[in-house]
C-alpha cells in the first residue's frame, strides 16, 4: 500500500488549492471517466477534497499503459479499496458529526474511482478494443460466452473454455470479479454508514444554520466548509461555477458577491474583492484575515442572502460604507452587519414575505471614480444607462439626475470609455451572462469597473424622458408604470414618515432606505431628484406603483399645495387635480 496518512488531511484546508490545479484534477478525471454519473459525483469530492483530487490523478497516471497488466492493474484496485475501508474505519470512530460525513464520503469516494476503473473508464474501453482487435464482429458473442457462465467472485467459478484465453479474458474476468467485491462492500458495509453519517450531518447542520435548511445531499458539505473560512478569495468560487453547483453559494455568500464571482468568472473587470461568509460576519472569524489585507481604501458593502436575487432587489436597504480604512473595516463590517436588524428591512420583508435575511459581506478595494453609472436591462439587447461625476452613491440614492441612455435601438454620440460604449458593453455581457442584468458601473484611472450584477426583478417600458412641461402638467422621468389619483402628502424629512397616511401618494426630494416603511404605504411617489434606476424607481417598480422621478424642487412644492394629484408612471406625467383651499 503507498504511503498514506489521513492525519495530515485537513478538511477545513480544500480551500488551499488553487483554481488552475482543481482544473487540472477536473480535465483528468474528465479524460479517464466514460461514466457522468461517476464523474458529476466525483468532481464534487475532488472540489471538497484536494488530497483525493491528487490521490485520483496519480492513479489515472498510472493507469496511463501502452499494455494492461492484469496483475498490476489488481494491485492497484486493491490498494485503492484498502484505503476506502481504512478511511471507514477512522469514521466508525469519529465523534464530530461533520467530520465523520467527511469520512464517509471520502471512503465513498474511493469506493466511487474503483467503480469507474470497472465499469466506466478508459481502462475498460481497452479492453472491450481488445476483444474487438482480436474476435472482430463477434466479439459479443465472445462476451456472452463469458457471461453465460458467470465467472464471477460470488460463483466461485475459476477458469473458462480452453479456447476463450488470452490477456484480454484475464483483463474481463478481473472486472468481473471486483464487480461483484465491490457490491458486497458497499452492500454490506459502506452504504448503510455512509447514509445514517448524511443524515446526522444535514441535521445537524440544519439546526445550527437555519439558513441551510433548503440545502441537502452533497451540496451541503461543501456549502458548510464554505461557510466556515474566515474570508473568501472571489477565485475559490470558481471551482463552484466550473462543476455548475453556483446556485446554493448566495445562502452563504449572498446575491451582491455571487453577482461579483459571476462577473469575475466571466473575465469582466471588478475591483478586486473578498467575500465573507454569514457565519464568518457573525462570529468574526474574518479579524485575523484583516490584517493580510494591503494598508488603502475599501468599500464595505453588504451581501445579504435575500439580497439580489432574482425576486427583490432588496435595493438600497441594507447599508454600504465607501472609502473605509483597513483599521476601521471591522467596524464599518459591524455596522454594515446590523443594518440587517433595521425596522426598513422588517417591513420590506413583511410586504413581499421574504424569508429572514442573514448578513454575508463584501470587502472591495474603493478608488474615488472619475463616473460612476448604473445598467438595467430591458431585454437582452435593451436597456437603460445612467451615470453622473464621482461615486455612486448619490446616483442610486436619487439626490441627483442623471444623465441618462435608453438602448432600445442604437445611440447616437454615447457615453465611452476607451472609445467604446459602455451601454454596448453592458449589452455583450447580458449576452455573455445569459441574463437580463443589472449592473453598477464605474470609470476608475479611465478603466471601466463593473462593481455589481443581479438579475432584473421587474421588466419597464423604455421611454424617452420630455424635457419640458406641457400645459399645467409636470414632466419627470417615468419610473414605474401606471396611473393613480390621490392625495399627496409632502415629507421634508425621513423623521416626517409617521405624519404619512396609508394610501397617500409620497412626495419627497429624493428617497434612501430609511423612506421604505413610507414607500409601502403609498400607492404612489413623485421626487424631484433621481433616475430611473434610483432608490426610489426600483422599489416602486418592485411594489407595482407608479413612480416618476426627477420633476425638480419648485414642483415638487406646488404639487404639495394640491388637495389632490394624478401620477402617470408610464409616461413620466404627474398633474394637479385640485388645488388646497387657502385659509382666510
Amino acid at each position: 500500500m503507498s504511503n498514506f496518512n489521513f492525519k495530515e488531511i485537513n478538511m477545513y484546508d480544500f480551500n488551499k488549492q488553487n483554481i488552475e490545479e482543481f482544473r487540472g484534477v477536473i480535465s483528468k478525471l474528465k479524460d479517464f471517466c466514460t461514466d457522468p454519473q461517476w464523474f458529476w459525483t466525483l468532481k464534487y469530492d475532488v472540489l471538497i477534497n484536494p488530497f483525493l483530487g491528487s490521490d485520483i490523478v496519480n492513479y489515472i497516471d498510472k493507469l496511463q499503459l501502452n499494455e494492461l497488466d492484469s496483475k498490476y492493474l489488481e494491485n492497484i484496485m486493491v490498494e485503492i479499496k484498502e484505503k476506502s475501508e481504512r478511511i471507514m474505519k477512522l469514521a466508525d470512530q469519529e465523534q464530530d458529526v461533520v467530520k465523520k460525513w467527511f469520512l464517509y464520503r471520502f471512503a465513498y469516494a474511493y469506493y466511487g474511482f474503483l467503480e469507474v476503473i470497472i465499469e466506466g473508464s478508459v481502462v475498460t474501453n481497452e479492453i472491450l478494443s481488445l476483444f474487438k482487435k482480436k474476435y472482430g464482429d463477434s466479439y459479443l458473442d465472445i462476451l456472452k460466452k463469458i457471461d453465460n457462465i458467470n465467472p464471477s467472485e460470488l460463483t466461485g467459478f475459476n477458469g473458462v473454455d480452453g479456447n476463450i484465453e488470452g490477456v484480454e479474458v484475464n483483463l474481463y474476468l478481473l472486472m468481473k470479479k471486483w464487480q461483484d467485491i465491490e457490491h458486497v462492500y458497499h452492500n454490506n458495509n459502506l452504504i448503510k454508514k455512509h447514509t445514517k453519517a448524511k443524515n446526522d450531518f444535514e441535521k445537524y447542520i440544519h439546526n445550527e444554520y437555519p439558513y441551510l435548511s433548503d440545502i441537502k445531499g452533497r451540496n451541503l458539505i461543501g456549502i458548510h466548509l464554505l461557510n466556515t473560512l474566515p474570508i473568501i478569495n472571489m477565485d475559490q468560487l470558481f471551482k463552484f461555477f466550473d462543476i455548475e453547483v453556483d446556485g446554493v453559494l448566495s445562502n452563504i455568500i449572498g446575491g451582491k458577491n455571487l453577482g461579483l464571482a459571476k462577473l469575475a468568472y466571466n473575465d469582466v473587470s471588478i475591483p478586486t474583492a473578498y467575500a465573507i461568509s454569514v457565519d464568518s460576519v457573525a462570529k468574526k472569524r474574518y479579524l485575523n484575515e484583516i490584517n493580510n489585507l494591503n494598508e488603502r481604501r475599501y468599500s464595505i458593502r453588504s451581501s445579504a442572502t435575500v439580497e439580489d436575487n432574482k425576486n427583490q432587489s432588496f435595493a438600497g436597504l441594507f447599508k454600504t460604507n465607501l472609502n473605509v480604512t483597513k483599521a476601521n473595516i471591522p467596524d464599518s463590517i459591524d455596522d454594515v452587519f446590523t443594518s440587517v436588524l433595521s425596522d426598513r428591512v422588517k417591513k420590506y420583508c413583511e410586504k413581499f414575505g421574504t424569508k429572514k435575511p442573514y448578513m454575508s459581506v463584501v470587502i472591495q478595494n474603493f478608488d474615488e471614480p472619475e463616473y460612476s453609472g448604473v445598467w438595467l436591462g430591458n431585454s437582452i439587447n435593451s436597456g437603460h444607462l445612467e451615470w453622473t461625476h464621482g461615486n455612486g452613491e448619490k446616483l442610486v440614492s436619487g439626490k441627483v439626475t442623471p444623465t441618462y441612455e435608453n438602448w432600445d435601438d442604437e445611440v447616437d454620440n454615447p457615453f465611452t470609455v476607451d472609445n467604446i460604449a459602455v451601454g454596448k458593453v453592458c449589452i455583450d455581457l447580458q449576452h455573455k451572462l445569459n441574463t437580463i442584468s443589472d449592473f453598477e458601473w464605474c470609470v476608475v484611472n479611465g478603466k471601466l469597473l463593473f462593481v455589481q450584477f443581479r438579475p432584473v426583478t421587474v421588466k419597464f417600458n423604455l421611454k424617452n424622458t420630455v424635457t419640458s412641461n406641457i400645459s399645467d402638467k409636470i414632466v419627470g422621468i417615468p419610473a414605474s408604470t401606471g396611473v393613480v389619483k390621490g392625495v399627496p402628502n409632502y415629507l421634508d424629512d425621513v423623521n416626517d414618515i409617521s405624519k404619512f397616511n396609508k394610501g397617500e401618494i409620497l412626495l419627497a426630494d429624493f428617497t434612501d432606505p430609511d423612506w421604505v416603511p413610507a414607500m409601502i404605504e403609498s400607492k404612489g411617489i413623485v421626487t424631484a431628484e433621481g433616475g430611473f434606476l434610483s432608490h426610489s424607481a426600483i422599489i416602486s417598480r418592485e411594489l407595482g406603483i407608479p413612480c416618476v422621478t426627477g420633476v425638480g424642487y419648485s414642483n415638487i412644492e406646488n404639487l404639495s399645495n394640491s388637495k389632490e394629484i394624478i401620477v402617470d408612471g408610464t409616461n413620466g406625467i404627474v398633474e394637479p387635480v385640485k388645488k388646497l383651499t387657502k385659509k382666510k
